[in-house]
């Protein structure tokens, strides 16, 4: 497991279990407020962008 985008994750201000919608919102809510975010997922992005949800 490998991700296509990487930095170092070590100066970050906040870390975020889950690239699914809520954590995505979180990582935009916070970054329009200046503070860093690393959003942490398991699955590739393809996968992310295939899956469906209700």
């Amino acid at each position: 497991m490998s991700a296509a985008k990487t930095e170092d994750i070590s100066t970050v201000d906040v870390g975020i279990v889950g690239g699914g919608p809520a954590g995505l919102m979180s990582a935009i809510l916070l970054a329009r407020r200046g503070i860093t975010a690393a959003v942490i997922e398991q699955r590739s992005e393809q996968e992310i962008r295939t899956t469906h949800r209700a």
